[in-house]
């Protein structure tokens, strides 16, 4: 199954898929680190996919993804009032 970082880099290069969607190219490096394309941005995807001619991306796929979605590598916790706190995969 692919994940949304796997849909990301079915672009040629981060910035052509940042472009497609409308972000910064820092932006869409997040998306894939973290491993979530939010909701707002899949008609874009598609659209951007369906120009491109890559014919792997699909509603289905982006669905799929973000319900396998794993938290980002490395420790992405901090703490804050004595008390860990996990960065929230999900937020951009």
């Amino acid at each position: 199954m692919m994940t949304h970082a796997d849909i990301i880099s079915a672009w040629p290069r981060i910035a052509e898929f940042a472009s497609d969607i409308g972000v910064s190219a820092s932006h869409a490096r997040v998306m894939k680190l973290r491993n979530s394309i939010p909701v707002s941005y899949w008609d874009s995807v598609l659209e951007g996919a369906r120009n491109r001619e890559i014919d792997c991306v699909s509603l289905r796929l982006l669905l799929d993804g973000s319900r396998t979605r794993h938290p980002p590598s490395g420790d992405e916790s901090r703490t804050e009032g004595g008390s860990a706190v996990v960065a929230d995969a999900t937020t951009i």
